[in-house]
């Protein structure tokens, strides 16, 4: 992915990607992560009302040192499990 802004409105899956822009999960869209995400951009899962769901395909490795936000979390429903990985002193933020 390059370095605009990509929106999720329905279903999407990132699988293996390099994200260098904004990805956005519209409310009420389905995302799934699998694989490694390499972001130098930020990754937002925005529930603003209806439930939004944010899935992880078997153990995904978040690294690039980015952001991923869940926008109202408690509308944000998914299961799985990430790691926060990558190069040493190297983060990559979970908010909500």
């Amino acid at each position: 992915m390059g370095s605009g802004v990509i929106r999720n409105l329905g279903t999407a899956t990132l699988n293996d990607v390099t994200n260098n822009g904004a990805f956005i999960a519209n409310n009420a869209s389905v995302t799934t992560l699998g694989g490694t995400i390499n972001s130098t951009g930020s990754i937002l899962i925005s529930s603003t009302g209806s439930f939004t769901d944010l899935f992880i395909n078997g153990a995904v490795t978040l690294t690039g040192n980015s952001t991923l936000t869940l926008q109202n979390a408690a509308r944000v429903r998914g299961t799985g499990t990430l790691f926060n990985g990558g190069a040493e002193a190297e983060t990559f933020t979970i908010r909500r």
